[in-house]
């Protein structure tokens, strides 16, 4: 009878639960970022890491209704025109969405690059959580990825999150 349990839990584990690689992946510091190709709010189709290589990215996968998002995206603008003359890129997935993406940014003015509909995405990198924010450096590779807080959301871990993104594209531009 145990065996038969062990072997029922092994074939229930093979056939029902998702692919570690593809739902657990907690950290991709150091790995090359997994490519994707999604439309743009202009209706243009963009390609990573193709269209972004040799640049350092920051990506944040979002949603209109997490606070967490709401207090790191105008920190995330901030960062895109500090940096840019660097050309370094700020691109918004939109994941697990309720709400209207596009009229959020546009009533927030940011400047991102914003793709629509990123879900699949999120799954293949592994981001369960919003917000997920990486910064991947001009070879490819993640060199930040948010970790998970007991922080409230608000301008304290904002400003903590805007902190290590700088410190990464810092170390990222420095070293290309």
């Amino acid at each position: 009878m145990f065996l038969k349990i062990k072997l029922l839990t092994a074939i229930a584990l093979v056939f029902f639960v998702p692919s570690l690689a593809t739902y657990a992946q907690d950290d991709l510091v150091g790995q090359q970022a997994p490519s994707w190709t999604l439309t743009d709010l202009s209706g243009e189709v963009r390609h990573f890491p193709e269209d972004f290589e040799g640049k350092a990215t920051v990506i944040l996968f979002w949603a209109t209704w997490c606070p967490y998002c709401a207090a790191v995206m105008p920190y995330l603008e901030e960062i895109r025109t500090e940096y840019e003359d660097q050309g370094v890129q700020v691109l918004a997935l939109n994941f697990k969405e309720d709400g209207d993406p596009k009229a959020h940014i546009a009533d927030k003015g940011f400047g991102f690059q914003v793709f629509l509909e990123a879900d699949e995405v999120a799954r293949d990198w592994g981001i369960r959580f919003s917000p997920g924010l990486l910064v991947v450096d001009a070879s490819g590779k993640v060199t930040y990825q948010r970790r998970s807080t007991d922080s409230a959301p608000g301008r304290a871990i904002a400003e903590y999150w805007a902190g290590q993104v700088r410190s990464s594209l810092n170390e990222s531009i420095q070293g290309s």
